[in-house]
């Protein structure tokens, strides 16, 4: 079908106005019509909370679920989970079924914040916590402690409440990492990533944008939205 695929390049920059792209390889690139479709990083705990400390995992790509699963399955006993999203909640199941009974803290006063109302997310936390779950509402972290060795033992909390564990998850959100198409229209506000209209176009001649990164409007209120998971 002609298509050539290029595997391990980065794209490092992007001359709009020419219609080329340049790569980590020094290759130049020329197109008529250009998809961006990057997808999403995550956001880490600053190394000032340890959020970069041993036995913290965050979960974004295969390897990271692989490092996770080797992690249980090395003898991990006390699991704390941070955030109360997709990513926290499904690690959370998945813990809980293998029998660590995990804590869950989250800022917001019931799971799933942004897309559950109370009732809903009180009837799934019902479940989580039948399975040996704690969730920690309205609060936030303060620390993830750690030893001498630099491993994470623990996690304490604004109020000064300390989980043990010997297995944290972070799962706090995505970032929208725009370069190197920064000269695109972004929307206005902490939405993030690149601004496009109903038929995903950017402000420049003949380039789109798709998935996690597109901030587009939807159908009826043309509110402008993103997506980081569907």
């Amino acid at each position: 079908h002609d298509v050539a695929l290029k595997l391990s390049t980065r794209v490092t920059g992007a001359d709009l106005s020419a219609k080329t792209l340049t790569t980590d390889g020094g290759e130049t690139i020329s197109y008529e019509t250009l998809v961006v479709a990057t997808g999403c990083g995550v956001i880490k705990l600053p190394a000032s909370m340890n959020g970069d400390a041993e036995r913290v995992h965050y979960v974004r790509n295969n390897a990271d679920a692989l490092k996770l699963c080797a992690a249980l399955e090395s003898g991990a006993t006390k699991a704390v989970v941070i955030g109360g999203g997709y990513i926290g909640l499904e690690c959370a199941a998945s813990l809980a079924t293998r029998g660590l009974k995990p804590h869950v803290v989250m800022m917001e006063p019931h799971g799933m914040g942004r897309l559950f109302n109370a009732d809903i997310a009180k009837h799934y936390e019902a479940l989580y916590e039948q399975r040996g779950a704690t969730f920690h509402r309205s609060t936030s972290v303060k620390t993830i402690l750690k030893d001498a060795e630099g491993k994470a033992t623990g996690v304490e909390l604004a109020d000064g409440t300390v989980l043990e564990a010997d297995l944290i998850v972070v799962g706090v959100g995505a970032t929208a990492p725009t370069a190197p198409f920064d000269t695109l229209e972004r929307p206005e506000g902490r939405l993030g990533g690149i601004k496009v209209d109903g038929q995903f176009r950017t402000s420049a001649d003949g380039v789109f944008a798709i998935g996690d990164i597109a901030a587009f409007p939807l159908l009826l209120s043309k509110e402008l939205v993103r997506m980081e998971h569907v």
